[in-house]
């Protein structure tokens, strides 16, 4: 990397640091800053609805131009700095909010897992608890390789639910690595918070140490698999991120049905401070736009 892409990575950094420290601010006013969950949906919220950038939202690297200049000058230690470009993938928004909570005193990390890519719909008698279509479920799914390069669909029905289940093969890097990320976050009380990066999911510690349930609803979960080689395999992320497992392992978890109806609190709060949301846009339209600039001088340098 020469001095003039070197300096323009340098003042990026000095920019989307002051948009963090505004950010830190802004939650503050808010009475957030000491509250994980609230801080977690806001934040996710202002990202996927384009306050946190002039640019159009482009749900990550669309453009192959884009791609290879984060490939060759962003790592998954400092992908929150495409935020205000308009990249908002899991690895932009989880780096994102871990620059938040690290600024804001927080313990945290990135969580790398793999997520299978599965889908599941059932049918199933009033009467049958969704405890007992979760049990059901995941002795079904106990048959199967989530792990496995194949494809497959199958409707199946046992003990009075049917199942509608697709799940897509995966490719040994994300089966090795994995292909999602989380947060991971300490609350002040000493427990652990682990959120999904793009949804408004909450996970907890499942008896098998590789696995994360991951909870979609109150009721419903699918399990998702620890990858902590993810990080530990790249040096350029291993100093940042090589305290997760760590702390997942030394921390309990926290109360999770209070973290979930926390959520929801604050998905409706969110319809709320729409105007504050435009406001904290406005008054940080000009590092949004400074980086973007930046960041095309990166692209078209790798356009010539």
């Amino acid at each position: 990397m020469d001095n003039l892409f070197y300096e323009e990575l340098l003042y990026i950094e000095l920019i989307y640091n002051e948009v963090i420290s505004n950010m830190a601010l802004f939650l503050s006013k808010l009475g957030l800053s000491s509250d994980e969950t609230g801080i977690n949906v806001i934040i996710k919220y202002m990202i996927q609805n384009g306050y946190l950038t002039n640019n159009q939202v482009l749900c990550g690297s669309n453009y192959l131009s884009t791609d290879k200049m984060e490939n060759q000058f962003f790592r998954l230690d400092n992908a929150g700095l495409l935020v205000p470009y308009g990249s908002s993938i899991c690895r932009h928004i989880a780096n994102f909010l871990f620059s938040v909570y690290s600024f804001l005193g927080y313990r945290s990390s990135q969580l790398f897992v793999y997520c299978p890519s599965i889908s599941v719909d059932f049918s199933a008698s009033k009467n049958i608890s969704f405890e007992k279509i979760q049990n059901v479920l995941n002795s079904l799914l106990a048959d199967y390789d989530l792990e496995g390069e194949y494809d497959f669909e199958t409707i199946i029905t046992r003990d009075d639910i049917t199942f509608d289940i697709a799940y897509q093969g995966i490719d040994d890097v994300s089966r090795l690595y994995g292909n999602h990320v989380l947060n991971l976050v300490v609350d002040r009380k000493g427990q652990i918070h682990l959120f999904d990066s793009i949804k408004n999911f909450v996970g907890t510690k499942d008896d098998d140490k590789r696995v994360i349930k991951m909870y979609q609803g109150s009721d419903f979960y699918l399990k998702w698999y620890l990858r902590d080689l993810y990080y530990s395999s790249f040096e350029d992320t291993h100093g940042k991120f090589n305290n997760a497992m760590w702390l997942f392992d030394s921390f309990p978890v926290a109360d999770l049905k209070s973290d979930m109806r926390k959520i929801r609190m604050y998905e409706q709060e969110c319809l709320k401070l729409i105007p504050e949301f435009e406001q904290f846009k406005r008054e940080n339209g000009e590092n949004y736009d400074g980086i973007a600039h930046s960041v095309d001088k990166l692209i078209r340098s790798l356009e010539k």
